[in-house]
Formats: structure tokens, C-alpha cells, sequence
């Protein structure tokens, strides 16, 4: 007569509940390298904050706040919440106060922008316009130094001096 529908769905269903088990203990793709140093280095400079586990819990507050590791360091996302926390008038916790450090800083990162320049981003700049001032200034410098080398500047100069000086004596 017909299939028996029941074994069928039965088997099926098995099956689909194998492959689900299979996605979940199979290792996913790595995390990010920068994802990885960044929580690393969070958890250096804000030891508070270290999990009762595995460091990929970090990875994941920091993937889920959508923080882009390959601009933000640990180093600035510490320096941040030191920030935001100075800020907002407050201290920071310490480890033994904190009763969830994961959720905690949850909480801390989803209350921050994180798509502006990151503090490396702004010292990079800021020393690239330091640095193209210092050569505007070098560049000046040298300038002046071969027009005053220069007889023509020179005479010119003395000229205007002597004129200068002829001027107050008369006075």
C-alpha cells in the first residue's frame, strides 16, 4: 500500500538532529587574529575584566559591539572605558566587587561609539601633522638660510639697517 509515513519522519527527524548536533560540536572558523590580540590586551589593561573562562567570550562581547579589531587594540578599547568611566564620574570595579565581568562589560561597550578614530588612529594622525609641521619648519629654516647667504640679501639687508640706524640718529 503506502510508505509508513511515522518510521519515515522518524528517521528523517533523526537525521536532522544529528546533523544539528554536528554543527554544534564541530569547531567553527577561528576567530580573527586582531579579535584574539584585542581581547588579549583588553583583558592585560583591565584585568577586572577577565572571564571565569575561556578569553573567546571577550571575542564575542567584542565582536557583538561590532568593534573593529583591525582599528581598535585592546590597549584603546581599555583606554575608552577608562575614559567613559572618568567621564561619567565613576571608578573602576574591581575583580573581587564584579559579580559578572562578561556582562559588565557588555553593558560598558554597548554605551560607547565605536565607529570613530580609535586613540592609536588619533596619535597616528596627530603625529603625521606633527611631523609634516616639523618639515614645513625645516624646510623654512633652510630657506632662510640660503637667502641669507645670499650677497644680494645681504646687501639688501645691511642697506635697510644702515637706512634704520641713519634714521634714529637723526631724530
Amino acid at each position: 500500500e503506502g510508505l509508513p509515513l511515522g518510521r519515515t519522519h522518524q528517521r528523517a527527524n533523526a537525521r536532522n538532529q544529528s546533523a544539528a548536533k554536528k554543527q554544534i560540536t564541530c569547531p567553527s572558523t577561528p576567530r580573527p587574529l586582531t579579535l584574539q590580540r584585542a581581547a588579549a590586551e583588553l583583558v592585560k589593561h583591565a584585568p577586572a575584566l577577565r572571564p571565569p573562562g575561556h578569553i573567546g567570550a571577550i571575542c564575542d562581547l567584542l565582536r557583538d559591539a561590532k568593534i573593529d579589531t583591525t582599528r581598535w587594540t585592546g590597549r584603546d578599547i581599555a583606554l575608552t572605558l577608562s575614559r567613559d568611566t572618568a567621564d561619567r564620574g565613576w571608578i573602576w570595579p574591581t575583580r573581587s566587587s564584579l559579580i559578572s565581568p562578561l556582562a559588565y562589560l557588555r553593558r560598558r561597550l554597548n554605551g560607547i561609539d565605536w565607529t570613530g578614530k580609535s586613540p592609536s588612529e588619533q596619535r597616528k594622525s596627530a603625529d603625521l601633522a606633527r611631523r609634516r609641521e616639523q618639515e614645513l619648519l625645516e624646510l623654512s629654516h633652510a630657506h632662510r638660510t640660503k637667502m641669507a647667504s645670499e650677497p644680494e640679501h645681504r646687501a639688501k639687508i645691511q642697506a635697510v639697517i644702515r637706512a634704520h640706524l641713519t634714521c634714529k640718529l637723526q631724530h
